[in-house]
């Protein structure tokens, strides 16, 4: 939460309105010849400066829902991203192309910035279709893939044939103007 207030802070002096997101839809899957995991969240938290066309976004682990066990999810919590020493995911930057936020429609951008995850802070850039449907809201999807030998996420020996390396994310969230 402090990161929001913080960016909204920013975004305040520079006397602009934001488009804001507190329940934005975040799924991740692993899919392996011996196990697929599915989970998802409901608690994206998201900003973005429509005159900058900066962004940030954070999700916490912990909100995460799915997997195919109890287990399952304790594992990744404690042993995978190490929930307790980092607790969300982030993905901070600019949308690159400019977008005219007051014409209804809907396009297809590149968000460029950090994804911080376990710790780790790797320079990423995201296709996301933005949907414009009024000057108060706008949607954003997009599907994207992380490896996690990027950020530094070992799968011991044993699970590397139920963990994938690479995690498919799909983000769906809707942001409206304060």
């Amino acid at each position: 939460m402090w990161l929001i207030v913080n960016l909204l802070f920013s975004f305040i002096l520079s006397e602009n309105q934001v488009y804001m997101c507190s329940k934005g839809h975040v799924k991740f899957e692993s899919s392996t010849a011996l196990e697929t995991i599915i989970a998802e969240s409901r608690m994206l938290r998201g900003v973005l400066n429509p005159t900058t066309n900066q962004f940030h976004f954070a999700v916490q682990f912990s909100s995460f829902k799915g997997f195919n066990s109890p287990l399952q999810k304790e594992h990744f919590l404690e042993n995978y991203v190490e929930s307790s020493n980092f607790p969300e995911v982030k993905f901070s930057g600019r949308v690159i192309e400019d977008i005219d936020f007051n014409k209804n429609n809907t396009c297809e951008v590149r968000a460029k910035g950090l994804l911080q995850l376990h710790g780790i802070s790797n320079d990423v850039i995201i296709h996301s279709k933005l949907t414009i449907k009024s000057v108060h809201e706008i949607s954003i999807e997009s599907d994207f893939n992380i490896n996690l030998p990027d950020y530094k996420i070992k799968i011991p020996r044993l699970e590397h044939k139920k963990l994938a390396e690479k995690i498919v994310v799909h983000v769906q969230c809707t942001l409206t103007k304060s």
